[in-house]
């Protein structure tokens, strides 16, 4: 679990400092640069995200080692802990789940992991022995997330409808009283702070990953 840990802070690390460097030096980029750029960051932030999950479900299907030392075992079940069956069953988890369907399951058809709202149902269904844990980390009520998920499916369908259900989804939380394209929520303040939807993401990410890890 440390190393799974350490890894996704790094990278966070490394993406904030790439914010820092956009939110600093906007005057040296022209809109549509600075605005492929936010995207670009946008799209790497959520799919370095998606990863994390991706890495901490399966090693607790497996098996680890928590933070505080505490070793548990991989969960029982006949079918196996490889990628194959856990992207199989945490994809089906409304369905049918047959004993050989992840036998031609492809990554493509995989769940999105970093789905907060998805995340917490998966857990429960896929049952790892540190269950509780990932439960009480996912469950803290942070949300901001799922904006960003949000924000960045606007930047690849950008369309009047898809503006507006950002808009609609955020602007109680955000000021949103600008925003014009979908990479601009990412430096939208959230209501009641100073801080850019960008550093947001990044706390949140953080707080829940340091949590997930902590015990079992």
């Amino acid at each position: 679990m440390d190393k799974i840990y350490r890894n996704f802070i790094h990278r966070c690390s490394v993406y904030q400092g790439k914010v820092d460097i956009l939110r600093f030096n906007r005057i040296e980029y022209d809109e549509w640069t600075h605005a492929k750029l936010t995207e670009g960051l946008m799209s790497d932030l959520w799919q370095n995200w998606c990863l994390f999950c991706r890495n901490l479900i399966h090693k607790s299907c497996r098996g680890a080692v928590c933070a505080d030392t505490t070793v548990f075992g991989p969960r029982v079940t006949q079918y196996g802990n490889s990628w194959q069956r856990l992207g199989y069953e945490a994809k089906n988890i409304n369905g049918t789940i047959k004993n050989n369907g992840h036998n031609s399951f492809l990554i493509r058809y995989e769940p999105t992991w970093g789905d907060i709202d998805k995340i917490v149902n998966i857990i429960t269904h896929l049952n790892p022995k540190n269950k509780n844990c990932l439960l009480a980390a996912f469950g803290m009520g942070l949300k901001d997330i799922n904006y960003l998920q949000l924000a960045r499916n606007a930047c690849a369908h950008k369309n009047v409808e898809t503006i507006e259900e950002l808009i609609n989804k955020t602007k109680l939380f955000y000021d949103v009283t600008t925003l014009k394209k979908p990479s601009d929520f990412a430096w939208s303040l959230k209501k009641g702070t100073h801080s850019f939807a960008f550093y947001t993401w990044l706390y949140e990410m953080r707080i829940i990953a340091k949590n997930a890890i902590l015990t079992c």
